[in-house]
């Protein structure tokens, strides 16, 4: 108990902090706000110089069109703690323009003069009105102008004007700061009285949360909101992609670094809790629950809204499917409205982001050299090389150093860079049209889709072809239904083609095909490398994956009374999947042995219903409740069938027909569950100053044991509208401020279907002639394994300022999560040779999430500059806290208590074993070799951690985290006269990751000498290199080479630079649109402060988990074009 409260004390102070500088800033604003007293000193100064001066002195914004100052004269003023009213006073006195001071802003207007009145005939119609707000009151300072002209007004105090216009076809325009522009036609009208809409501010916005929508303001829990215009900035091939960098506390990165079409990123909310069970958070499309794994299938350009839900108040209406986090996903419906057509698409280049540093041929040449060289060190001190120094003649005769065919290369002057004879560049194209409209009663939304990506090298691509529709439908007054289904056929292609680690390895004095143009199966003669072109040539390697997934959604709502209303939610999800592999003889896995083929059919189907009561209510004006229940019952099917086989009669047969093959073997496998809930919600707010939520759900998942099925997750949260307070309506700089803090429990019950029923293992039996199969017990069951359960604490800080110009929130969270499900040995002698599950074990996060956006330059309208920044960071910190039976380190499963779940255990690496005094004494001090190919001397020096004198496992440790200091993004969005360009990037500082094409394992940093290498600076007995080992043909790869792969995982990326330009609305209108825009887009291109990007140009740091040698990270340029008919 100590512990959290003193975790609690910890967040509290940081809130405490942020408040205290939050205030502060307020007063400082209040302050410079309330005094307005300038000090001005100018002579023959324009007026927009003197209002730039009075914006810094005061803190008043200027609104006018920059036309409207066009005739004005200098101005040349002194005053001293002149009020701002006087200021303006001197400096509008004789000028053609006007002004009125409105909140904090200081509206510009062109007079109107006689002159002109005179030269317009036709202005005989004066209208005149009022200009109020959705809630009654006058709006004053409005600008009311005639369109297509320059004349115009402005509303005085009371929201009045006063307007001529030319004649009954004119049209008027309202625009305030604050409010939506409105344009109204004259007509035959002479008093026209207006209804402004206020702009939706940060915490006006309604968003949904789960089995209902809420006023941000009202919001209770941490909820993270990403609306259309994000989500479209980052042209992505699937909407996970798009999301990342886009909000806080939602951590995505490229599983493995792996760009190839179609892959699929790996992503995490508020770090990582489980051990054994899975972290995947939980994706619910209008309503119904996705399956993640089909995640790409889902066409981004259909989805209108992204909630993350992070905390338990938030996520406790799912129950134990919401324990990581949900991803709520809202898809386009149909408006009332005449029918619009939209269209949206787009096609460029995509190509390698660079290439891997390797050795060119002088370099490898003599890189080959010392590898010979220092495999025939003397194995006795003073005794010499058979080598003459590296210049020694004999490298080039002895038929060791050089395969024929490199000294061929040599004398023929061959510089082979297989980079470039591998990759080519691909194409990538996305293509959405659509159709919405309806009317009061009825509303339809179709859309059709089709997205085509190829890779960097042939015969990979990712290709996927939508279409979805949705109807809503009103009968009568009480019920209403509505039905929404996408469709997908995905088709992926090539998925782990990947010859870049042949290529790399490839020797460059070699050449890829002979004198008849035929491909040489082992370039250098030898049996080290296979010739990397050899699986790109057509139909030596095919891997083709298709998938048809199908995802409905339906519901009905009665409402039954004004206050209580009845929904039923019904989703179905059908994804029928084959996947087919041939491999030739002729590629590097079968190194010219017996073709390889395999078969697999999958199958999954999935569906929900829900049943949802839902009573809203107000009490006494004041009290607003909203209570919500519900029943639901999810199905979950999947199966699966493998054959695979090989020396298939024919390569152009394929995967196609197994009986033609040879060694034939199968496999399958099936699984089934379901999930039974209960959940009441209660909402309630008082004024929407005081807010309460109260959340409590009952979940029985038959994947677990009877007596451990079902569980009950409750949660709390409350809130505090601080600016509803009368103390708070003084202080203008201040929009909004909302406190919250939240606390509940949620469960995971991430175990497969039986595994609690133990396992049985096939055995084959062989009787003379007669061959029986039989099962045996290989696994024990385990009646008593239960839920994961986390119960998370969150407290918060909502805030927006000056007009909303500043907006954002500030989030501190603990979660802890116990009952962890890990593997346990059993004792030999039970008979049981498998590990069985049990509930063990504790981890926990802690964090602080800051999100802010601010609009540093306001555009009123298309011609004026405008620019808002959208930032977020993360800090995240996880560990171990508990494992079984009190054991504090777990080796072979990397778990540590006290440090990190991602933590690295390794020996600590001092550098390299340098030729001098003081390291050949402490070499003789371990007991290492200094004589012979084996001398340590210019290998890998690691720490005698505990001083035994000894180098052994006893001296490894813990020597960092994959776990980064913080991460973030930030998108800048910048418009002018039509023009838009918008910058999307993303960091990370700080964690260490592992590339393991840096490791020697990978062959790609082998250091022994034998084939080509990464061009790093490897030691010499001249160059003291102090980071990579000496060449050694004898060694096959360096003592604690894996070392190596450890790198700085931070990083810059500038995901997108989208710079576009919209067709002025009339233009629009003279080609036949209502809207016409057109863009470019460069995408991945740009990589800053990374060490790793830095030494090889070629590599995105970008990586969940080891970065491996999967296909090369790209680049792309995109062309596009957005139309509305």
């Amino acid at each position: 108990m100590q512990g959290m409260f003193y975790a609690l004390f910890k967040r509290s102070s940081v809130m405490k902090l942020t408040i205290v500088l939050l205030l502060a800033t307020v007063l400082q604003v209040r302050a410079a706000t309330y005094a307005q007293s300038i000090n001005l000193k100018v002579k023959n100064a324009s007026l927009e110089e003197i209002f730039t001066q009075i914006r810094l002195q005061t803190g008043f914004n200027f609104l006018y069109n920059p036309s409207a100052l066009e005739e004005t004269k200098k101005v040349s003023l002194t005053v001293t703690n002149a009020s701002l009213k006087a200021v303006l006073d001197q400096c509008f006195k004789d000028q053609p323009v006007t002004y009125v001071i409105t909140q904090n802003n200081v509206v510009i207007s062109r007079k109107t003069s006689e002159r002109e009145i005179l030269a317009a005939p036709n202005a005989a119609i004066k209208i005149t009105g009022q200009v109020n707000d959705s809630k009654g009151s006058p709006v004053p300072g409005v600008s009311v102008t005639i369109k297509g002209a320059t004349t115009g007004a402005i509303a005085d105090a009371y929201g009045k004007y006063s307007i001529s216009v030319p004649d009954k076809s004119a049209v008027l325009v309202f625009r305030s700061v604050g409010f939506i522009t409105q344009e109204i036609a004259v007509n035959d009208q002479t008093v026209i009285n207006v209804t402004l809409a206020e702009k939706p501010s940060a915490l006006n916005e309604v968003i949904v949360v789960g089995y209902g929508s809420q006023k941000k303001a009202d919001v209770t829990g941490s909820i993270a909101s990403i609306d259309e215009e994000a989500l479209k900035s980052v042209p992505a091939s699937n909407l996970v992609s798009a999301l990342q960098s886009q909000a806080p506390g939602i951590d995505i990165q490229k599983a493995g670094g792996n760009s190839h079409p179609g892959a699929t990123p790996s992503i995490s909310i508020r770090g990582q809790r489980s051990l054994g069970a899975t972290n995947d958070v939980l994706y619910v499309v209008d309503g119904i629950p996705f399956n993640g794994n089909y995640i790409n299938d889902l066409n981004q350009d259909d989805v209108v809204a992204v909630q993350i839900l992070k905390d338990a108040s938030a996520t406790a209406i799912y129950g134990s499917r919401g324990a990581n986090g949900v991803i709520l996903i809202s898809t386009k419906r149909g408006k009332t409205g005449a029918p619009v057509i939209t269209y949206s698409g787009y096609a460029g280049v995509v190509s390698p982001l660079g290439y891997y540093d390797v050795m060119d041929t002088k370099s490898y040449e003599t890189y080959k050299k010392w590898g010979n060289y220092n495999a025939n060190n003397p194995n006795t001190i003073g005794t010499p090389n058979p080598y003459n120094g590296i210049d020694d003649p004999k490298f080039y005769t002895d038929g060791i150093t050089f395969l024929p065919a490199e000294l061929a290369g040599m004398k023929n002057g061959t510089a082979t860079d297989w980079q470039k004879l591998i990759f080519k560049n691909g194409f990538k194209t996305n293509h959405q049209l659509g159709v919405s409209g309806g009317t009061a009663s009825t509303k339809y939304a179709v859309s059709a889709g089709f997205y085509n990506e190829t890779g960097l090298f042939p015969g990979q691509s990712f290709r996927r072809y939508s279409f979805k529709v949705s109807v809503d439908q009103q009968l009568g007054k009480i019920f209403k239904i509505g039905v929404s289904s996408m469709n997908t056929v995905s088709k992926i292609n090539g998925e782990s083609i990947n010859p870049v680690a042949q290529a790399l390895t490839s020797s460059p004095l070699t050449v890829p095909y002979d004198e008849k143009g035929n491909l040489i199966p082992f370039p250098g003669g030898g049996s080290l490398t296979y010739n990397p072109l050899a699986n790109l040539k057509e139909g030596a390697v095919v891997q083709n994956r298709s998938r048809y997934n199908t995802f409905t959604t339906v519901y009905a709502e009665a409402q039954i009374t004004p206050q209580l209303k009845y929904r039923f939610n019904g989703g179905v999800e059908i994804t029928p999947e084959t996947y087919g592999e041939f491999y030739g003889s002729a590629t590097y896995q079968n190194l010219s042995g017996p073709s390889t083929a395999k078969n697999t059919n999958y199958d999954y189907h999935d569906y929900t219903l829900e049943n949802l009561l839902v009573y809203e209510n107000t009490f006494a004006k004041n009290h607003h409740l909203t209570a919500t229940g519900l029943f639901s019952y999810q199905d979950d099917y999947k199966a699966s069938t493998t054959f695979s086989y090989n020396n298939i009669l024919a390569d152009y047969i394929q995967y196609f027909n197994p009986a033609l093959g040879a060694n034939l073997s199968g496999s399958g496998s099936y699984s089934k569950f379901n999930i039974v809930s209960f959940m009441g919600r209660i909402n309630y707010d008082y004024m929407s100053k005081y807010l309460l939520t109260l959340t409590m759900r009952s979940d029985g998942s038959s994947t677990l044991a009877p007596g451990n099925k079902y569980h009950i997750f409750p949660s709390a949260a409350v809130g505090w509208n601080i600016t509803r307070e009368d103390f708070m309506k003084n202080i203008p700089a201040i929009s909004s401020l909302k406190l919250r803090a939240g606390y509940g429990t949620v469960g995971n019950a991430a175990v497969t279907p039986y595994q609690t029923l133990g396992g049985m293992a096939s055995i084959n039996y062989n009787y003379g002639s007669t061959n029986v199969t039989g099962t045996y017990p290989n696994n024990v069951p385990n009646p008593k394994l239960g839920w994961e359960y986390t119960a998370t604490l969150n407290l918060a800080l909502d805030f927006s300022l000056f007009n909303d110009r500043i907006s954002g929130s500030v989030d501190a969270y603990r979660q802890r999560t116990s009952n962890l499900i890990l593997p346990q040995n059993l004792p030999i002698t039970t008979g049981y040779t498998s590990q069985f599950l049990a509930n063990v074990g504790k981890t926990e996060n802690k964090g602080l999430e800051i999100n802010l956006a601010s609009t540093n330059i306001r555009a009123v309208d298309r011609n004026d500059f405008g620019w808002t920044t959208n930032f977020n960071i993360t800090f995240n910190r996880n560990k171990i806290t508990a494992l079984q039976n009190g054991v504090t380190q777990d080796i072979g499963n990397n778990r540590f208590v006290g440090a990190p779940i991602n933590a690295l255990y390794n020996y600590v690496r001092l550098g390299i074993w340098q030729n001098t005094p003081a390291d050949s004494a402490l070499a003789r001090k371990l007991n290492l070799t200094l004589v012979g190919s084996g001398s340590v001397i210019g290998t890998i020096k690691v720490e005698d951690l505990n001083g035994d004198g000894v180098i052994n496992s006893n001296d490894r440790t813990i020597v960092g985290s994959r776990q980064p200091k913080f991460f973030g993004g930030f998108t800048n969005r910048f418009s002018y006269r039509g023009i838009d360009l918008t910058v999307v990037s993303t960091y990370r500082v700080g964690g260490t990751q592992i590339a393991y094409w840096l490791q020697p394992g990978s062959n790609v940093n082998a250091l022994n000498g034998k084939m080509n290498n990464l061009n790093v600076n490897y030691w010499t007995p001249f160059n003291q290199e102090n980071t990579y080992p000496k060449p050694n043909f004898n060694v096959g790869s360096p003592v604690y080479g894996d070392l190596l792969g450890y790198y700085d995982a931070s990083y810059l990326k500038i995901r997108t630079i989208n710079l576009g330009y919209t067709l002025p609305s009339h233009l629009a209108k003279r080609v036949g649109v209502q809207s016409l825009r057109v863009y470019s887009s460069l995408n991945d291109a740009i990589i800053l402060f990374s060490p790793l990007h830095d030494r090889f140009h070629g590599v995105d740091p970008e990586s969940a988990g080891t970065l491996g040698v999967d296909t090369p990270p790209n680049k792309s340029i995109l062309f596009g074009l957005n139309v509305t008919f």
